[in-house]
């Protein structure tokens, strides 16, 4: 072989061995100041150290996506812990990395955006809410509406509702499961939501009353609740001799107990009456309560039919009844 050609292969090999080698080197200085930032959070997370400069120095050595990996990573170690918890929401602000993600997903693919949209629903932060509630908006595919609508669930905001509503409403029929999932989150997690006082224009309530209203007469429990929740929070007032006739013949405590809340978010007054035959028909104790309670939501009206039932010869209603009307004038 000629002299020439072994000399070029000794230096061809002997380029790629150094290559690899810085390389490996590299790896393994980057690999050590990924260790070090993560160890440098959980000193500033667990000892007590108050300075957010302190945690890294060297923080910007690390990419973006990798200190968002590390922080969620930490979020989704902790459970209980509130100033573990503000610690970390703290440090994905003050790195940027709110508007990291929300670069990520403009600029992602449909998987990238689903992605984001779980990683950002881990920080419970009111500007983390806001970029969601842009999304929301944005007219983008039903199954992302639909994540987006599942990720504002765990900020456990009553105003939040309102706009979720307001975009999942639109979607499709064959989207109605996943809509019934959603409102139903909403009914477990905040079941005495009501909207803050704003003028809901008649358009709207029109529009919640013709889908939600038919959710109300399904045959599932949370397709019920559902409809009974949205239609109490919108304070469709239409609806009430609807509820009615859905608490007196759909024979589900939980379902019972979201149309009685509705009802009470209505201030149905002129529906009193049914509510107190609907107590005499019932033994459950929970249901008993929340009708009882719907009645003293009624005022005077309501009082006088909580006074008949201090006079029931069954004595849990005549108990209850009574702490009822005690509360009552307590209250005043």
């Amino acid at each position: 072989m000629d002299i020439a050609v072994i000399i070029i292969l000794i230096s061809g090999i002997s380029g790629l061995i150094i290559v690899y080698l810085i390389r490996k080197k590299d790896n393994i200085v980057h690999k050590t100041e990924v260790q070090k930032f993560h160890f440098s959070l959980l000193q500033f997370l667990f000892m007590g150290n108050s300075s957010i400069k302190h945690i890294y120095k060297e923080n910007l050595v690390i990419e973006q996506g990798e200190k968002v990996q590390i922080i969620l990573k930490e979020i989704k170690k902790t459970k209980d812990n509130s100033l573990v918890l503000s610690k970390l929401y703290e440090l994905f602000c003050e790195f940027d990395l709110i508007d990291f993600e929300l670069q990520e997903y403009r600029r992602g693919s449909y998987n990238k955006k689903i992605e984001v949209i779980r990683n950002l629903s881990l920080v419970k932060t009111e500007d983390v809410k806001r970029v969601l509630l842009s999304i929301l908006e944005r007219d983008e595919d039903p199954q992302i509406v639909l994540e987006t609508g599942r990720a504002l669930l765990k900020f456990l905001d009553g105003k939040v509702f309102y706009d979720v509503v307001l975009n999942i409403s639109h979607l499709p029929e064959n989207f109605t499961e996943s809509v019934i999932d959603i409102v139903y989150g909403f009914a477990c997690r905040l079941p005495a939501a009501e909207i803050e006082e704003r003028a809901v224009s008649k358009d709207i309530i029109k529009e919640v009353s013709s889908r939600y209203l038919d959710f109300l007469f399904g045959d599932s429990v949370k397709k019920v609740i559902s409809g009974a929740y949205t239609l109490g929070f919108f304070k469709v007032r239409e609806t009430s001799n609807f509820l009615i006739d859905r608490l007196n013949s759909f024979s589900d405590n939980e379902a019972s107990i979201h149309i009685l809340k509705a009802l009470k978010k209505l201030r149905d007054v002129e529906s009193a009456s049914q509510i107190y035959n609907f107590i005499l028909s019932k033994h459950d104790t929970f249901l008993i309560q929340e009708a009882l309670s719907t009645l003293k939501s009624f005022g005077l009206e309501g009082n006088k039919y909580l006074i008949e039932l201090s006079k029931s010869e069954r004595l849990i209603l005549s108990v209850f009844a009574k702490a009822y009307i005690d509360s009552s004038f307590n209250a005043t």
